[in-house]
């Protein structure tokens, strides 16, 4: 993007056998975002299900939580590195 900053996308990994059991991801951003909590509830690509586009100029942990249709969720997270 320049500038100091790059756009970036976060997804499930699409080798799971389990993304027809997903139902939503929850992502927790920075703090600094503005709603820094997003969920996303459409599948979209197959290369890249449950995506989350952004930009930013730092490097921080994105929480995940994945919300199942059984009603059980798997919490997982992941560093945002340039």
């Amino acid at each position: 993007m320049g500038g100091g900053r790059w756009d970036w996308t976060v997804f499930i990994d699409p080798r799971s056998g389990d993304l027809n059991k997903i139902k939503c991801v929850e992502y927790t951003l920075h703090p600094t975002f503005p709603n820094p909590v997003r969920i996303i509830c459409d599948m979209g690509r197959i290369d890249a299900p449950f995506a989350l586009r952004s930009n930013g100029w730092g490097t921080f942990q994105i929480g995940i939580r994945v919300l199942m249709r059984d009603g059980s969720t798997r919490v997982l997270s992941h560093q945002l590195r340039f």
